[in-house]
């Protein structure tokens, strides 16, 4: 898994990352509907970006999560940035394999919460 010190870096990516996509989205592309999904992979990695602040990777599912976190981010609003932000078409691709980490990351803080309540 990743050393925290570079999950804390990533989370200041991405929070970069989330402020300027949304300035990205709003002056920068003209198409409205691009600028739509830039700002949502914007909001996205922002608030993704917090998330790997305040998690603490205490244990195996916990780290598990934040690699789900961490990747999900890259793949889905990089490919957002990288599609219409920039116009590389090809990193489309990339989005789908990003939003399904992202829900496992999720979904692997469920299942951790609820390993928790059953063990007290």
């Amino acid at each position: 898994m990743f050393p925290t010190r570079v999950i804390r870096v990533l989370a200041g990516v991405f929070g970069f990352w989330g402020v300027a996509g949304g300035a990205l989205a709003a002056h920068a592309v003209k198409d409205p509907h691009a600028a739509a999904i830039v700002r949502m992979g914007a909001n996205y990695a922002l608030v993704h970006g917090i998330l790997l602040l305040c998690w603490e990777a205490e244990d195996k599912i916990a780290r598990a999560a934040m690699a789900c976190f961490t990747a999900g981010t890259l793949f889905f609003s990089g490919s957002l940035a990288l599609k219409y932000g920039l116009g590389i078409t090809a990193a489309g691709v990339f989005a789908p394999v990003g939003g399904t980490l992202l829900m496992l990351g999720w979904l692997t803080v469920i299942a951790r919460s609820l390993r928790k309540a059953v063990s007290r």
